[in-house]
């Protein structure tokens, strides 16, 4: 009997998303073995890179897909991406299942450094700055998110406040966004399209000054990669 070679785990693995990719395709989606994974992932598209992650069915009367979620990249074993999810989707019984099955468009960020994905993550705007926020950034300052009740924003919620996205020499992705600091939505404070959110120091608003944009991202509870639901991770 001829002796076959040792073939390493990580091989197998590779080899079965060689399968699930098939011969290429555009980027989607899936869970493969309790993980999320992009196949078919887009060349120089590494860890932290973020993806839009699109519904499973176009906009009624129109061929454009809704961006639903978004993904960054954890680990790149050949074609497949390995990502977490930074902004998951609204559970519902077809994202599951196409999350389960042949997976979900994704698109590359790209030049698109202004995000907006529904509450998880939009724009913000300096709105009050107290007389102590000075550069070491222990002063009071409030932010308004272009969010509200309608989007679903409750007074408690919590957001990270992040810089302008740092592109790569290309403009292709947008690795990362500098950190600013966390806010805190205001009881008493939340109208239908916008709310007030108090600045936790210390933070990296020092010298900021009224009207100044800032990004903002929604400190969510974890939920699991493939069946959406919260505690499962």
């Amino acid at each position: 009997m001829v002796a076959l070679p040792a073939v390493s785990a990580r091989a197998v693995w590779t080899a079965m998303l060689a399968l699930l990719v098939g011969c290429g395709g555009a980027p989607r989606v899936r869970c493969a073995d309790g993980r999320l994974v992009v196949v078919d992932a887009p060349a120089g598209v590494i860890r932290d890179d973020l993806l839009y992650v699109m519904g499973p069915a176009p906009i009624p009367g129109s061929e454009t897909r809704p961006k639903v979620g978004l993904v960054q990249g954890l680990d790149r074993v050949g074609d497949a991406l390995y990502v977490s999810w930074y902004c998951p989707p609204a559970r519902s019984a077809a994202v599951v299942e196409a999350l389960s099955g042949a997976g979900l468009p994704a698109a590359l960020v790209g030049q698109d450094r202004l995000l907006r994905l529904g509450r998880c993550w939009t724009r913000a705007t300096i709105e009050e700055v107290g007389e102590q926020a000075g550069e070491q950034g222990g002063g009071a300052v409030i932010v308004r998110l272009d969010l509200g009740a309608d989007d679903g924003v409750r007074a408690g919620d919590r957001y990270a406040l992040l810089g302008e996205g740092r592109a790569d020499r290309v403009n292709r992705r947008v690795p990362d966004f500098e950190s600013l600091g966390t806010c805190v939505v205001l009881p008493h404070r939340v109208e239908a399209r916008r709310a007030a959110c108090e600045v936790l120091p210390p933070h990296g608003l020092g010298g900021a000054q009224r009207g100044g944009p800032v990004n903002t991202h929604r400190l969510e509870p974890a939920v699991d990669a493939c069946s959406l639901q919260q505690g499962d991770t």
